[in-house]
């Protein structure tokens, strides 16, 4: 497939967005295509995590519609996608880059039912984690010892970051969901998958 076409030119700026931010967040990272039927999930990791199981890793997920049914799951470069979209302004084509990459993130899938809710959390909380954590960082203090400090019982500051540095945050709380070992942090924006 060399095309997906989404619902509309709006979709297709609001895709070139999120890519922008996450190449904001990894200049070098990915993006993972997972179309099925009329929607495509744009998934990106937002922090890498650590160990052979990934700890504390921050998984982003925006779901889009598309304007004809698709069926795809690669992972490609977050550069080519952002460079089609400016190169080739189709309307409402998202071109499909042919090489493939590995992303260690992209390997793991977190449950699709099975969540439970716990609780909700006010956006200028998360905001206000999300930039002290910056600051830290900046000041000398390790990402990830920063990013995988607890920020309640269920969400740690790292999700806090990748739900601020993505536009994920808007005026209502965030509402959080846990299955297994997996925390889920959803606003109308997207999602912000941890473990």
């Amino acid at each position: 497939m060399t095309e997906l076409i989404l619902s509309d030119e709006q979709t297709r700026a609001d895709v070139a967005t999120f890519v922008g931010r996450a190449l904001r967040v990894d200049g070098n990272g990915a993006i993972r295509l997972q179309a099925q039927g009329m929607t495509l999930a744009l998934w990106v990791g937002a922090l890498s995590g650590s160990g052979l199981v990934l700890r504390n890793v921050a998984v982003a997920m925006r779901a889009v519609a598309l304007g004809q049914p698709a069926d795809l799951d690669v992972v490609v470069p977050l550069v080519a996608i952002r460079d089609r979209l400016a190169r080739e302004d189709n309307g409402r084509s998202l071109p499909v880059p042919p090489q493939e990459v590995v992303a260690a993130w992209a390997a793991m899938s977190p449950p699709r039912s099975g969540w439970a809710a716990a609780g909700e959390i006010d956006p200028e909380g998360l905001k206000s984690a999300a930039l002290q954590g910056i600051s830290r960082i900046k000041a000398g203090e390790s990402a990830e010892t920063v990013w995988a400090e607890a920020l309640t019982d269920a969400v740690t500051k790292g999700a806090a970051f990748a739900a601020y540095a993505l536009g994920f945050l808007g005026d209502q709380p965030a509402q959080v969901r846990t299955a297994g070992n997996w925390t889920r942090l959803s606003t109308a924006a997207g999602h912000v998958l941890t473990r």
